[in-house]
């Protein structure tokens, strides 16, 4: 018998059955065999032949619990439209090797419109304005090693609705050890975000842009229009007349992303045609209206 970690094997048979002081366990018939108790362990196999031979006894004791601290750094930083890494950080660590532990599984979390998961990084699950990303891996460090990256996430860096965001292990668990465990959860920037009139140009992904039909159409004394905005910056709604000159500011200002309604008086304009004009940081819509007298 050899002990790998916390697991007992034997050599290779054709069947196998463990013992724990002198007293068959029901079940343990493999090669290996996980003990949860201390004791003295033997393993009876049985060859292609028939022949059977049992070990000699092996005293199994309980490895202490292994430490380790699991870190996302808090330094990250990429333009948008840039690809970047998110390691994955075994930062320091006591027995794990001893433990047993080689495999784990992990659970990020972050603003879903800054970082689009690419390459091998899993989609995730949109969880409010976030995003989880759950992983499963192996160890890649050699024995003995007490620190290093676990594993490099990939993603695209996006223009979104905040210029930072926490990314969050909100899980950290290694599966075939007893191993406690530290998270320390790190943080992602935009860099080279514009400014426009002052204000960053932040964008909500999600979010829509238009602008109703005018309401009621014809207009004799009042108009109503809806418009939604999917970005932050200087937004002018303002009506034109059919040579596109500016007749009126409806308005005029940094606006969020969001749904608004804005209501107006025509009664100062001649009967005709005229456009009202939705124009924001990167778009531009507009729409007909009439006013009759």
């Amino acid at each position: 018998i050899t002990r790998i970690g916390q697991t007992l094997q034997s050599t290779v048979a054709t069947s196998y059955l463990w013992s724990m002081n002198g007293m068959p366990i029901i079940g343990a018939t493999g090669q290996s065999f996980d003990p949860k108790l201390a004791g003295s362990y033997t393993v009876m196999i049985v060859d292609s032949n028939g022949c059977s031979n049992r070990s000699t006894p092996f005293a199994y004791t309980i490895i202490d619990t292994g430490e380790t601290v699991i870190q996302i750094p808090t330094t990250l930083e990429a333009n948008p439209g840039d690809h970047i890494g998110v390691p994955l950080v075994l930062l320091s660590s006591k027995n794990l090797a001893a433990s047993g532990a080689i495999h784990y599984t992990a659970s990020i979390r972050f603003n879903k419109t800054l970082l689009a998961p690419t390459g091998a990084t899993p989609p995730g699950v949109i969880v409010g304005n976030d995003l989880v990303v759950t992983i499963d891996g192996t160890n890649p460090l050699s024995a003995g090693t007490t620190s290093g990256t676990l594993r490099t996430l990939d993603f695209l860096a996006a223009l979104g609705n905040d210029t930072c965001t926490d990314i969050s292990i909100d899980n950290f668990i290694w599966t075939d050890g007893n191993v406690r465990v530290t998270r320390q959860s790190g943080r992602f920037c935009l860099t080279g975000v514009c400014v426009a009139g002052g204000h960053l140009r932040l964008i909500d992904p999600n979010a829509k842009l238009s602008l109703s039909r005018s309401h009621p159409n014809p207009a004799t004394n009042t108009a109503q229009v809806e418009y939604d905005l999917n970005e932050q910056g200087e937004t002018r709604l303002f009506i034109t007349d059919i040579l596109g000159n500016t007749m009126k500011e409806i308005v005029t200002g940094v606006q969020i992303p969001g749904h608004y309604t804005a209501t107006f008086d025509v009664q100062v304009f001649a009967q005709g045609t005229y456009l009202y004009v939705l124009q924001t940081p990167s778009a531009r819509i507009s729409h007909m209206m009439q006013i009759v007298r």
